[in-house]
C-alpha cells in the first residue's frame, strides 16, 4: 500500500515528526548560501511548535532552539510570531500550488484543476496547523484573521476568477460574478477536505468529491451562461 492509499490517519501516523535541527551556531551574518536553508527551517520548526504547543504556547526562543539558530538570528529576521505566522500562511498557499497549465481547453477542466489543487494545498501538514489554529478563539489568531483572509483573495479566489475569466473568453461566453464561483470552489473544497479528515471514508473521497464539487459549478455557470444578461 503506498502512502497515497492510507487513510489520513494513517498518513500522519505513517509520518515521523523531524527531530530538531542540530546547527553550529555561527556569529554575525550567516553566508548567503546559509540564509535560505535557516528561513526554511525557521518556518518548519514554527509550524511544528503552534502544533505542539498552540500559537500562544510557543515562544520565539523555543523556535530558534527548536531551529537550531541564536535567539539574535531570529530576531534579526521577526520581530514576533505573528510575523512568522504571515509567512508561514504565504509560504504553504505558495509553494503546495501547482503552476497553471498554459491555458484550459474548457471550464470542466479549469474547475477540475483548481479544485484538485486546493485539496492538496488542505493535505499540506502546515496547512492543516493553520486550518486548526483558526478553530481556536485566540485573540491572536482572530487579530490575524484578516491577514488569513488578504492571503485567500490574493492567493486564491483573485487568481481563480482570473482563470475563469479567461477561460471564458477563449470559449466565447460571458460567466457572471466568477467572484462567486471562485469562493464557493475555495468554501466547497475547504469543507470537505475538514470532512474528510474527521470521518475518512464516511465521506466522498477527494477524488469524487472534485467530480460533484466541479459538476455542481458547472450547473451554476451553465445557468448563468444561458440567462439573458442582466
Amino acid at each position: 500500500m503506498t502512502k497515497a492509499q492510507l487513510s489520513p490517519n494513517q498518513r500522519d501516523q505513517a509520518t515521523p515528526a523531524e527531530p530538531a535541527v542540530e546547527r553550529t551556531k555561527l556569529r554575525g551574518r550567516p553566508p548567503k548560501d546559509q540564509a535560505g536553508a535557516i528561513d526554511a527551517d525557521i518556518l518548519k520548526a514554527a509550524i511544528a511548535l503552534f502544533d505542539e504547543l498552540g500559537f500562544d504556547g510557543a515562544a520565539m526562543e523555543a523556535i530558534a532552539a527548536r531551529a537550531g539558530i541564536s535567539k539574535r538570528t531570529l530576531y534579526m529576521r521577526y520581530s514576533d510570531k505573528k510575523a512568522i505566522l504571515k509567512d508561514v500562511i504565504t509560504s504553504i498557499v505558495a509553494s503546495a500550488r501547482q503552476p497553471d497549465p498554459p491555458a484550459f481547453p474548457n471550464m470542466r477542466a479549469c474547475l477540475s484543476f483548481h479544485v484538485e489543487n486546493c485539496f492538496m494545498i488542505c493535505d499540506d501538514p502546515g496547512m492543516r496547523v493553520l486550518m486548526a489554529m483558526g478553530e481556536k478563539s485566540s485573540a491572536t489568531i482572530r487579530e490575524l484573521s484578516s491577514y488569513g483572509e488578504e492571503i485567500t483573495q490574493d492567493l486564491g479566489v483573485r487568481h481563480i476568477v482570473q482563470t475563469i475569466v479567461d477561460t471564458s473568453a477563449k470559449l466565447g461566453i460571458t460567466v457572471h460574478e466568477p467572484a462567486f464561483y471562485a469562493a464557493s470552489l475555495l468554501d466547497l473544497t475547504m469543507a470537505h477536505s475538514k470532512r474528510y479528515r474527521a470521518l475518512g471514508a464516511l465521506v466522498d473521497s477527494p477524488k469524487v468529491a472534485t467530480t460533484r464539487i466541479v459538476k455542481l459549478l458547472l450547473a451554476g455557470i451553465q445557468s448563468d451562461c444561458a440567462a439573458p444578461d442582466r
